[in-house]
């Protein structure tokens, strides 16, 4: 269950120095991000940019802002929109100090997504055990709830997936990163094939589970980072350049998580996107979300067109379909189900419309 106050108070949330003459504190509220913002007397903001709309209320003191080519001094009760991709600056103005509150989403990489025309069929397999009544429970929460579960990296069965390697080895700062991203990280994997017998012997129980079908291209304004898994020999390594491209506030070793600034597209890539080439098989797609509030591991979709379809296994049994399609009948009977069926002549499984 995904857990959370309704009520929230910056006294609990820790203060961290983003800047010189800057200090945040960050608020998680139900995948929004908000953010009480302190400046110093004479504060300079350097220039940066955001891949996500960010709007910020200032309340006390006045600050003169560029946002694109345009300069205005805010005060008091006005705010300013700052639109994802677009540089901007300011400064503290007279002899006192500011603040001011920004609100933006917090789910999930502060980058745009990459340039897609469509996305393929997207599948996803899921366990199913008479013995664990959880399995079949978190199915039907996806139903239910439009929601998917993301874990975290070191709940994987690969030991060096999302393992962060510098180029210059400094084992403190590869220790810090490593910290914050298996606190505040999340991968959720995809597949393009729905027919591929390793996968369904892998991640679904040996067949006794089910897989389901997302159509990503109905996902409007997806608040994450997605992109396609590489697969190579060798492991990438962090380069300094890597990290000197991201500023401050973005790096996993200062305050991963709080996502106000880029992320280094290369330094994404390398540490959750890349994997050993005996996993090509899978075709996998990644979404890489980061969470504030570690708790909040869940990640809404749009009720309508995304979930598309369902495919139980050679081995579902017929009690468990029965509550998965008593879901789908209550939640969206436009889901398509469908079952695999064990090919005579061939190793290989077929999908077909469920037989009435």
């Amino acid at each position: 269950m995904n857990c959370y106050s309704f009520f929230r108070s910056f006294k609990d949330e820790k203060v961290e120095e983003l800047d010189e003459g800057i200090k945040v504190a960050s608020l998680s509220v139900h995948y929004h991000e908000v953010r009480q913002m302190s400046f110093d007397v004479g504060t300079r903001i350097p220039a940066h940019r955001h891949e996500k709309d960010v709007v910020t209320l200032v309340l006390e003191g006045h600050l003169e802002m560029t946002v694109g080519s345009e300069t205005k001094t805010v005060g008091p009760g006005e705010i300013f929109l700052v639109p994802a991709n677009t540089d901007h600056r300011g400064r503290v103005l007279g002899n006192r100090g500011a603040m001011a509150y920004s609100f933006s989403q917090s789910l999930g990489y502060p980058m745009t997504r990459p340039v897609v025309t469509g996305y393929p069929p997207l599948y996803r397999y899921f366990p199913l055990d008479a013995c664990k009544n959880d399995l079949l429970d978190r199915i039907i929460d996806v139903v239910n709830n439009h929601r998917l579960y993301v874990p975290r990296p070191r709940e994987f069965n690969d030991p060096f997936d999302c393992i962060v390697k510098l180029e210059n080895d400094d084992q403190s700062r590869q220790e810090g990163i490593q910290r914050r991203i298996n606190t505040h990280a999340g991968v959720l994997s995809f597949c393009e094939d729905k027919d591929n017998i390793l996968l369904w012997a892998h991640y679904s129980n040996k067949h006794y589970g089910i897989c389901l079908e997302f159509n990503m291209n109905q996902w409007k304004g997806m608040p994450v980072y997605m992109a396609r898994v590489e697969y190579t020999m060798e492991r990438p390594l962090i380069s300094p350049e890597d990290l000197s491209n991201a500023t401050a506030s973005s790096l996993p070793g200062s305050s991963f998580g709080h996502g106000s600034t880029v992320w280094e597209p290369n330094l994404l890539r390398k540490m959750a996107f890349v994997k050993h080439e005996d996993w090509e098989y899978e075709k996998e797609w990644r979404i890489i979300c980061s969470f504030i509030n570690p708790s909040e591991r869940y990640l809404k979709f749009p009720r309508k067109n995304v979930l598309t379809g369902i495919i139980f296994g050679l081995r579902t049994s017929d009690s468990d379909r029965q509550r998965i399609m008593e879901a789908i009948e209550a939640s969206d009977p436009r889901i398509k189900i469908h079952e695999a069926k064990e090919d005579k002549s061939k190793f290989k499984v077929e999908i077909v419309p469920l037989e009435e």
